[in-house]
């Protein structure tokens, strides 16, 4: 699967927070898989990672960024 793909996938299962294990699951793919692509995407600064609820979520934008 393209990043690209795997990008928009990732970020439309965010719309609520879910754990690397739920993102796993809906992708097919191993936890450590959903664990990289979700760091990575972190590190972007696409999502962020929240500790109440704790799971992952799509970074929302800054007003002024």
């Amino acid at each position: 699967m393209p990043l690209a793909a795997i990008r928009a996938a990732i970020q439309q299962l965010l719309s609520m927070p879910r754990k690397d294990s739920q993102v796993a699951a809906a992708l097919d793919v191993s936890n450590a898989r959903a664990k990289a692509w979700l760091q990575r995407l972190i590190d972007e600064g696409v999502l962020e990672k929240q500790k109440k609820p704790a799971g992952y979520v799509v970074r929302q934008k800054q007003m002024f960024e």
